[in-house]
């Protein structure tokens, strides 16, 4: 399949998952962040975050040695230590933008793994999840902010793990380029309107 039917098919699809998302901005709303339950169901329920999770898991599958096995770690640990750092700081315009371009970040790490060394892809996974985490704590109402993070935590935790676990299988690899040029789009996608 050329190059060009590639990036077209990926085009589409990033498109309509972004158009079947909702705002971007709607998956950090406050008034169903309490608690542990809550938190467990919250990065199911915007693409934005979908997106990013699996993308670490995909990365973490795709390499190989202790840092690519310990990306879901550490951007589940960026991600609860982000939440507790955005904590009653006050909401800042610039996330939500920062987050669709982790998207789009993530994606291209995907489609061209060799560009990022181990360790500069570790920093860069690391930074996006304090970003995402940030977002979520300075959203968060203080009333149960704790469970929700934690909850928050484990359930990142388990779909990267789940990804990285999944994609790793020999039989996906050659298809990874998609979700990449998927991912990338989408985040474009959800970019755009903030520009």
């Amino acid at each position: 399949m050329s190059i060009l039917i590639r990036i077209l098919l990926a085009a589409v699809g990033g498109t309509g998952f972004a158009l079947l998302a909702a705002d971007p901005a709607s998956a950090h709303v406050t008034a169903h962040m309490t608690g542990l339950a809550d938190g467990f169901i919250h990065p199911l329920t915007g693409l934005d975050h979908l997106f990013a999770i699996v993308a670490v898991g995909v990365l973490s599958g795709l390499g190989s040695g202790r840092s690519a096995r310990a990306l879901p770690i550490l951007f589940t640990l960026a991600l609860a230590a982000g939440a507790f750092m955005g904590l009653g700081a006050p909401e800042s315009r610039i996330v939500e933008p920062a987050i669709a371009a982790s998207v789009v970040v993530l994606g291209v790490a995907i489609m061209r793994p060799g560009l990022l060394r181990a360790f500069s892809l570790t920093g860069i996974v690391v930074c996006l999840a304090l970003v995402h985490g940030y977002a979520h704590g300075s959203e968060a109402p203080a009333a149960g902010a704790t469970m929700f993070i934690l909850g928050m935590s484990a359930t990142a935790l388990a779909l990267a793990l789940a990804a990285s676990w999944f994609f790793h299988l020999p039989a996906l690899k050659p298809r990874l380029w998609y979700f990449g040029a998927t991912c990338s789009v989408a985040g474009l996608a959800m970019l755009l309107p903030s520009l």
